[in-house]
């Protein structure tokens, strides 16, 4: 069996790093832009481009782009509008009460030495009837589209360290830590979200949550990814499939799967 040095690990490690970064990215912005509500209403999320590429607009990202929500009745009429800042979009979804959620990842221009626009600070917004409830500012990970449990709960499963703060400085300590990927619980309380529960797990590459329901008051929220192992250099390596079946209170147990075994 062929030893690898250290030149081979390191150019292995690098280009994990790459390929991990860009799938992080790709499972973020997601491109179903259309959701349907308890009422028949189509909301979809649309794009504009700018040409002049914002020229201070904070509305618009570094490229130019204009991203809004709108609200189609059935009678095909537009109902409402809300401008959100520019950038890349999770696909949306529909509370029982018509609430949208959606996650937007502002596209910024790379610091000097960098090519090509950078991801900004993600948000999660919550919007009903053309108003804005509620965000939620992300500091460092990257956050998956929302989901929702049969009893309103939102769930996000994120890559990254932990840390997210309300934009209207409401109390929300969250903290922030360094380390793995995190699913996270929030409740909508109408005018601000609070966080249920987090839970960091030591794994990368974590999926969109998906929601199991066995009765109106049970249900599993699982995600899957790959167990975080260290690389003999200081850094991280993908290791085994793992899947995370949680239940509603955040408890949860690890099914990990065999290695290179398929999810």
């Amino acid at each position: 069996m062929k030893r690898l040095n250290r030149t081979h690990l390191f150019v292995l490690s690098a280009v994990f790093v790459l390929t991990l970064a860009t799938a992080q990215s790709a499972s973020a912005m997601d491109h179903r832009n259309v959701a349907v509500g308890p009422d028949g209403t189509t909301y979809v999320l649309a794009e504009r481009m700018d040409m002049m590429g914002g020229m201070g607009d904070p509305d618009r990202d570094d490229r130019g782009m204009d991203l809004t929500l709108y609200a189609i009745g059935r009678d095909n009429r537009v109902l409402w509008s809300y401008r959100l800042e520019g950038g890349e979009a999770t696909a949306p979804v529909v509370g029982s009460d018509s609430t949208v959620y959606v996650a937007v990842f502002p596209m910024r221009e790379g610091h000097e030495g960098q090519n090509g626009p950078e991801l900004g600070r993600a948000k999660l917004y919550a919007i009903r009837g053309g108003s804005l409830k509620w965000s939620i500012e992300f500091k460092e990970q990257m956050p998956s589209a929302p989901v929702l449990g049969p009893n309103g709960t939102i769930y996000i499963s994120t890559n990254g360290s932990m840390a997210a703060e309300m934009d209207d400085d409401d109390d929300m300590d969250q903290g922030e830590r360094n380390g793995g990927a995190a699913l996270l619980a929030f409740e909508d309380r109408q005018t601000s979200a609070v966080l249920l529960w987090s839970r960091e797990l030591d794994a990368m590459m974590l999926s969109e949550p998906v929601v199991q329901v066995i009765s109106p008051t049970d249900w599993t929220i699982s995600v899957s990814g790959f167990l975080r192992e260290r690389d003999g250099m200081g850094g991280d390596m993908m290791g085994d499939p793992v899947l995370f079946r949680f239940r509603p209170d955040g408890s949860f147990q690890t099914i990990r799967l065999a290695r290179g075994g398929h999810m």
